[in-house]
């Protein structure tokens, strides 16, 4: 399986994340956001972090760092928040320790599984007042008969 996004459950914006990602897979993951740039209205992300078993090179996270900085400066306040599946219960306590000694700028949340993830970003999208398209509550439901969907 290749690093990807889609937007097809436009507004949860979905990405999946694999070991060993190249930079070109990254980038062209990123640009989903310029797909979305002319679509209105708030958005989340669920990024599929599960197959990660590895820790990307240094090229590699400065590379995610620099273009999550340009991400979250122009598309952050379009965002109502990033959802993050990890299936380990160990990293996904490390990372919720990490963001309370060092606070990002958006808000963040580690889940265990792609339909919890979903239940969250359909959460804070009726929250903040935006309306869930019928395909993302078809795809929620087909999660729950089938978590591999």
């Amino acid at each position: 399986m290749q690093t990807k996004a889609s937007a097809t459950l436009f507004p949860v914006i979905t990405f999946d994340v694999h070991d060993h990602a190249s930079i070109d897979d990254l980038e062209a993951m990123f640009a989903i956001f310029e797909q979305v740039e002319h679509r209105s209205g708030m958005h989340v992300t669920l990024t599929d972090a599960s197959a990660v078993r590895a820790m990307p090179d240094a090229k590699t996270r400065r590379f995610v760092a620099e273009k999550q900085a340009i991400a979250d400066a122009k598309y952050g306040p379009k965002s109502v928040g990033a959802v993050i599946i990890v299936d380990s219960a160990i990293v996904r306590g490390a990372l919720t320790a990490i963001n309370w000694i060092k606070p990002v700028k958006a808000r963040q949340h580690y889940v265990a599984t792609r339909l919890e993830g979903l239940r969250l970003c359909v959460q804070w999208l009726e929250a903040g007042g935006v309306a869930v398209p019928e395909s993302v509550v078809h795809y929620m439901r087909a999660l729950e008969r089938d978590p591999h969907v």
